[in-house]
């Protein structure tokens, strides 16, 4: 899967340098001896081998190495949720809980209202308000499109949906964080003087990591049996630093008794 997810990028990639050098279809057919029809077909394709692929970089002198380079590097979009779908997931729970199957294809509209038993309008209803809110669009058999692509999330800090969960997780978390036992694995303090532009580029650096591994997440283990997890980072103004800080006399029997 992951293989092809990288052929496909590859694909589009390859498509976008042929267009940018305006190199036309035939041009390739030729070079390959193949009809404009295959060519369309090959380059149109969701899958194809590594051979094909490699001729097709040929026949439009584009060197395999530089596309696939950009393939491997190129990090995913996080997809955030707008404020409409924010709004109606907090204020409809079930809602979200809807959108999340359809969105991981775990079950179809139809096998949905089979398992929890729902009627056939509220099933209708569901889609209705999905798609009017740009999550899926509806075609006239029926067949759902999901419209959002992974890795997903909402536009913190002021996201109705996750902020009551995302604040008892906190507190669970400061509870744990000051009792050795109950610490997470990892956890890293650190306070910081830079510059705004570095602490830009570390905003920058925060969210490539969120979508790296938020992007593996959707795609691979949104239907795995795996504990979910809340992943959370900010840059937080400590309430009292070194520089405010009094340095006093002591004596070294002040230092023993610490």
């Amino acid at each position: 899967m992951e293989y092809q997810d990288k052929t496909r990028k590859f694909l589009a990639a390859l498509k976008k340098e042929v267009k940018a050098k305006s190199i036309p279809y035939q041009q390739l057919a030729d070079n390959l001896g193949v009809s404009i029809q295959t060519i369309k077909r090959q380059i149109n394709a969701e899958d194809i081998n590594m051979s094909k692929l490699m001729a097709l970089c040929e026949a439009a002198d584009i060197e395999v190495s530089d596309i696939w380079r950009q393939t491997i590097q190129e990090r995913p979009q996080i997809t955030r949720f707008t404020e409409a779908q924010d709004v109606a997931f907090s204020k409809n729970p079930h809602l979200h809980r809807y959108f999340h199957i359809l969105f991981a294809k775990t079950l179809s509209p139809k096998e949905i209202e089979n398992k929890y038993k729902i009627s056939p309008a509220s099933t209708h209803a569901y889609l209705r308000k999905l798609e009017k809110l740009g999550l899926i669009q509806l075609s006239l058999q029926g067949k759902v499109r999901i419209l959002v692509s992974a890795p997903l999330g909402f536009m913190a800090p002021n996201t109705r949906t996750t902020n009551q969960g995302f604040k008892k997780g906190c507190y669970d978390l400061a509870d744990r964080y000051f009792v050795p036992n109950k610490a997470p694995e990892m956890k890293i303090v650190k306070t910081l003087k830079l510059s705004p532009q570095l602490l830009g580029q570390i905003n920058l650096d925060i969210y490539e990591l969120f979508s790296k591994y938020g992007g593996i997440s959707d795609r691979y283990f949104i239907n795995s049996h795996q504990p979910a997890i809340c992943l959370a980072a900010c840059l937080l103004k400590p309430h009292h630093t070194l520089d405010e800080t009094p340095i006093t006399d002591i004596t070294s029997n002040d230092l023993k008794k610490n």
